[in-house]
């Protein structure tokens, strides 16, 4: 009896600082220390708190050079899977809305504004600008992508096991581009 207790004790002990050391390795606010790539500025972190409609999470927010702002979010109960929502429309903004459903199912979960803020102008949107052109044509999805995942190496320390494209209309456009140019940035692409 005296060893069976003492076994589980000790089995306690192993669990609670196992469970501890994973807890503190995914520290949010030490992404802005631990991460370093010349061509980013990550702008915030911030712990989430689980609430009715999302699980605690971890979410980072950064620009990569020139001008292509981008969101990770990072679930602390996390399946070890990658997973970039596409743009709607002109895209503009990071599209939050659809990254929701992916970090519920507990995907490290990633979108990008495409290089601009807001909706396009059709006369002067990229007039003069070739690289707005260029980051909205396909430089913004592929760069979040390949950040994102680093990101996600660098708060878990270790890649995901698989990474997934998911979008329609406009963001599938995304995905097509990103698949003809850059086909390893994914394991699986799903475009409607």
């Amino acid at each position: 009896m005296r060893r069976t207790l003492l076994i589980l004790l000790g089995f306690s002990l192993f669990l609670f600082n196992t469970l501890q050391a994973q807890e503190s390795d995914y520290n949010c606010k030490a992404i802005l220390h631990n991460y370093s790539n010349p061509t980013v500025t990550l702008i915030s972190t911030s712990d989430i708190d689980a609430g009715q409609r999302n699980p605690a999470y971890c979410k980072v927010r950064g620009t990569i050079a020139p001008d292509i702002g981008f969101e990770v979010h990072l679930p602390k109960d996390w399946n070890d899977r990658f997973y970039m929502v596409g743009n709607e429309g002109a895209g503009g903004k990071v599209n939050v809305r659809y990254m929701g459903q992916p970090l519920n199912l507990k995907y490290a979960v990633a979108s990008t504004d495409l290089g601009h803020n807001g909706y396009m102008e059709e006369e002067n949107y990229g007039y003069n600008n070739r690289q707005k052109v260029i980051d909205y044509g396909f430089r913004a999805t592929h760069l979040t992508a390949k950040i994102a995942q680093e990101i996600v190496n660098n708060y878990y320390n270790k890649p995901a096991d698989y990474s997934y494209y998911v979008a329609g209309s406009a963001g599938a456009r995304q995905g097509m581009m990103e698949v003809q140019r850059f086909p390893n940035d994914f394991d699986g692409y799903l475009l409607a």
